[in-house]
C-alpha cells in the first residue's frame, strides 16, 4: 500500500512540475511572441500597402415584419 501511495504522490509531483514549467514558460516568452507578431504585422502591411475601399457595397437588412409586409 505505501508503494502505491509513493507512486501516485510522485505522478502528482510530476504533473504538478510540468504545469508549472509550462506556465513560466508562457509568461516568459510571451513578449518575446508579441514582439515577434507586430514586427510580421508591421512587415505585411508594408508589403500589402493600403487599398480603397469599395464603395459600392450596400447592406439592406430585411427582418419578419418586413417580409410579412411584402405578403410572405
Amino acid at each position: 500500500m505505501d508503494k502505491i501511495q509513493k507512486i501516485l504522490q510522485q505522478k502528482y509531483l510530476a504533473r504538478l512540475i510540468v504545469i508549472i514549467l509550462a506556465l513560466s514558460f508562457v509568461l516568459i516568452f510571451n513578449g518575446l511572441t508579441r514582439t515577434i507578431n507586430h514586427a510580421i504585422k508591421n512587415i505585411f502591411y508594408s508589403i500589402q500597402r493600403e487599398r480603397q475601399l469599395d464603395t459600392n457595397i450596400v447592406i439592406i437588412h430585411i427582418d419578419e415584419n418586413d417580409i410579412q409586409r411584402l405578403g410572405g
